[in-house]
């Protein structure tokens, strides 16, 4: 019934305006809420941050010591600049630093979701760094400037240092990311100038590449990053399968069940290897295996409304059709009034022709009767009248007109009208 293209879903056999529409609004919500980086968005909350920050510096206990990851939280991820253009992060996290009581010192961990090769990813991620920068300072310092600024405002003005931002790029796209991941890599630097070039780099996890070992070991986080490669992979559903086997001794909670619903989702909306055929397969399955019942998907909710959508469209057309027959009738009934009309005028103008006809026969034998010969100038003016009233009037007044030369002034008067 259903054809899943790369970015809408279509019926077979429809046309119509309602059905193309009903197709651009799954494409707004696959973008929404599927798409490689609305899915990221989706995945990489609060609770998972807090694993992914501790998987990211997992060599590097010193960091985690000095960060209070357990007060992560989300931060802003869209700034507009003056010229009002709108930048967004995919995603932001602020950890607290252990020990600090000003909300101000912290550490921004910034994610870019990549799923091409995209050169100019570094810059993208230093205009995100400098936007934070920006908005932080111009708080502060609105801070102090407001009405009614405490002390305590002014010392955190004077004591306000940037905060650290960290750059994370995560690559789940096919073949290595081979883009530059030090900015330095997108400036022609000059011998010598090095150390007055700006720099920074970020952290690659780039799936792609990644091995097994270097997999998160929560079950939580695991599920997400083998996701990311699923999508891409010769053989999804193998690559689902491997992540529902792992899923099923902990699918009886809840969270797990609406993380397999994301991944089904995500999977049926990014690859067409990945029909509704295989995610109904692959759910029953966790069923049988689980114990549990599934939540809806959402592509369970979207094939409802077309074959709700499909069965308006073939009450619209049947009601079409019956407006076509109508419209069809009524064609058949005007084309008959046309024959009529066109009868009563081929009727009409053989009546005209006739009463002219008449007329100017009666004029002419009136004219011969008392003025004898008619010339030929007075019949072509006789014949070239079209108006019945005027020939009548012409026929009373032929009977009393002194002369043939008033009724010659008669009829040129008469033309003149």
């Amino acid at each position: 019934m259903v054809d899943k293209g790369k970015d809408e879903v279509k019926v077979k056999g429809f046309t119509s305006f309602e059905m193309r529409e009903f197709a651009k609004e799954i494409g707004r919500i696959r973008k929404k809420n599927f798409r490689h980086d609305s899915f990221g968005r989706r995945i990489f909350n609060v609770e998972r941050g807090k694993k992914f920050v501790h998987y990211l510096f997992r060599n590097k206990p010193a960091i985690l010591e000095n960060l209070d990851v357990d007060k992560l939280r989300l931060g802003q991820s869209s700034f507009t600049d003056k010229k009002l253009n709108n930048h967004s992060v995919d995603v932001h996290y602020v950890i607290p630093i252990k020990g600090e009581k000003d909300k101000n010192c912290v550490v921004s961990v910034l994610i870019e979701l990549k799923a091409q090769n995209h050169f100019w990813t570094m810059l993208q991620m230093v205009v995100y760094i400098v936007n934070i920068w920006v908005s932080m300072f111009k708080s502060v310092s609105d801070a102090v400037k407001r009405k009614g600024a405490t002390a305590a405002d002014k010392k955190r003005s004077r004591n306000f240092l940037l905060p650290t931002v960290i750059p994370v790029i995560f690559h789940q796209g096919r073949g290595k990311f081979s883009a530059p991941t030090k900015l330095s890599g997108l400036i022609r630097t000059i011998t010598g100038l090095e150390s007055h070039t700006l720099d920074m780099e970020a952290i690659l996890v780039d799936l792609s590449c990644l091995r097994e070992e270097d997999e998160p070991d929560e079950l939580d986080l695991w599920v997400p990053f083998r996701a990311c490669r699923m999508v891409f992979d010769e053989d999804p559903e193998s690559r689902l399968m491997e992540i529902v086997d792992k899923m099923l001794p902990e699918i009886h909670y809840p969270v797990m069940q609406e993380l397999l619903v994301d991944v089904l989702n995500y999977g049926y909306f990014n690859t067409p290897k990945l029909t509704e055929t295989i995610c109904e397969k692959i759910r029953k399955y966790t069923e049988e295996k689980g114990g549990i019942k599934m939540p809806v998907c959402l592509y369970d909710k979207m094939l409802a409304k077309i074959q709700k959508a499909e069965a308006k469209i073939q009450k619209a057309e049947a009601e079409a059709q019956k407006f076509k027959f109508e419209i069809q009738k009524a064609e058949t009934e005007a084309q008959k009034f046309k024959v009529e009309v066109q009868k009563v005028e081929a009727e009409k103008r053989e009546y005209f022709r006739e009463a002219h006809e008449t007329c100017v026969k009666t004029i002419l034998g009136f004219l011969r009767h008392r003025f004898g010969k008619v010339s030929e100038e007075m019949l072509e003016k006789l014949q070239q009248i079209d108006d019945l009233r005027v020939l009548r009037e012409l026929s009373d007044y032929v009977e009393i007109c002194p002369t043939v030369e008033a009724f010659q002034n008669k009829i040129d008067k008469n033309r003149m009208k």
